[in-house]
């Protein structure tokens, strides 16, 4: 496959450091970068049933990879759930302080940021919002940004779309305390149609 040579692409790289971005330290990027990370990568595949047994909340995350719930563990750090000893406590430290959990994280950051700041451009030229989340998952990131927001101000419906019926649920949960601040329609039961196999 050859790639479009007139085909561009611009990399965003946020530097707001109001933002609370997590960074390695020198030490931590050391130790995960050269040593942690080199030594999971020779391990068999079947070593995840050994990080499961190291914390429940890591547990948790693998087993619901690519889900919303695994998404909403991660943004908390783990601490839906409780460690039973120091060793999980420990672990828990190790596998939620990796590159790829912060970046969860800070992309959760981003993308509020980006939210607001979008609303916040409409709203300076125009009242009304009809704000559509695609793929929403939890949604987090929207009902969060939502909270900061007075409706008095903004005339704002807001409709979240996802294939899992759970991670609607979840967003519909989360959004709880806006009901009487916003608008959110109702979603259809059947939003993606069914696929076949």
């Amino acid at each position: 496959m050859t790639l479009n040579p007139q085909l561009k692409f611009n990399i965003y790289h946020d530097k707001d450091t109001n933002l609370g971005y997590e960074t390695n330290s020198f030490l931590g990027d050391f130790f995960y970068s050269k040593l942690f990370i080199p030594f999971l990568n020779l391990l068999p595949a079947g070593f995840s049933k050994i990080i499961k047994k190291s914390d429940g909340a890591a547990a948790h995350v693998i087993e619901q990879k690519t889900s919303h719930n695994a998404l909403e563990t991660l943004y908390g750090s783990g601490r839906t759930h409780k460690s039973k000893n120091i060793f999980q406590k420990f672990f828990r430290y190790v596998w939620f302080n990796m590159d790829n959990p912060k970046a969860v994280r800070n992309r959760l950051r981003l993308t509020k940021k980006e939210i607001n700041l979008a609303i916040r451009n409409i709203t300076s030229h125009k009242k009304q919002i009809k704000l559509l989340s695609i793929a929403s998952g939890s949604a987090r990131s929207t009902v969060e940004v939502l909270r900061s927001f007075d409706s008095n101000d903004l005339d704002i419906e807001v409709s979240f779309l996802d294939k899992n019926p759970q991670a609607l649920e979840c967003s519909k949960a989360l959004a709880e305390s806006l009901i009487d601040k916003f608008k959110f329609p109702p979603v259809p039961k059947n939003n993606y149609p069914e696929q076949q196999v």
